[in-house]
């Protein structure tokens, strides 16, 4: 395996070993590590301060997320692979679009009917023809909601903190609310991931009750739901 030197950007080979991933000679080239070590000095150290300004060598090994979330490593080797991979905390990471995850609608629609077909011993030609799952629906939604918050405070924090402040209270409904704009109830009948839905691009904040016009534009609301 052909890796390449973060100190002197010398493309050399690494041996593959059971423990390498722990070993901060993973991220150098031999060279420059001997010659880090005899002076005494470390480059992971080094390569750390560079990339994080708050970087401590003695600890604690400290990551601070874009969306605010401090997050603290037992071994400055873990924050090095956070690094390498996405470089944001837990919910971050699982809320970003990796590179060859997303899936077309269409193909996210042909894959389930075949899936549900297959399993279930039907012949449904449609998506549409599907029964929803009220249990499977439940869940996704909740995960969906949960996901929206995270993905609003990491892109859009402003709105994030407007949201927060005013936050829908079960009662009035001036306050606000998290909307996708494509309903989750059609992503989920869609075959969309949890990601998808919850792509920055179909949020948006409106007041529960522009919400709830949304879905429903006959809806009347009495005096005392619509005041705060």
């Amino acid at each position: 395996m052909n890796k390449e030197c973060r100190k002197c950007n010398k493309v050399y080979k690494l041996v593959d070993t059971a423990d390498r991933g722990s070993k901060p000679q993973s991220l150098f080239c031999q060279s420059c590590a001997s010659r880090y070590a005899n002076l005494g000095r470390s480059l992971v150290d080094e390569y750390l301060q560079k990339q994080f300004s708050y970087y401590n060598p003695s600890g604690p090994y400290i990551l601070k997320c874009d969306c605010g979330v401090e997050k603290v490593y037992t071994t400055k080797y873990s924050l090095v692979r956070v690094l390498q991979t996405t470089g944001k905390c837990g919910k971050c990471s699982k809320a970003m679009n990796r590179q060859g995850w997303t899936l077309s609608e269409q193909d996210a629609k042909s894959r389930r009917l075949n899936a549900y077909n297959y399993y279930h011993k039907t012949n449904y030609t449609s998506v549409d023809d599907i029964p929803i799952d009220n249990k499977s629906y439940k869940r996704y939604r909740k995960r969906c909601q949960t996901m929206s918050q995270t993905v609003l405070k990491r892109e859009r924090p402003d709105d994030y903190k407007l949201y927060q402040d005013n936050k829908w209270d079960g009662t009035d409904l001036n306050l606000l609310s998290i909307d996708h704009i494509k309903p989750l109830h059609e992503c989920f009948k869609d075959g969309w991931s949890v990601e998808q839905a919850c792509n920055i691009s179909n949020l948006q904040l409106l007041s529960m009750k522009e919400n709830i016009k949304k879905e429903n534009p006959t809806a009347l609301f009495n005096s005392i739901t619509e005041s705060a």
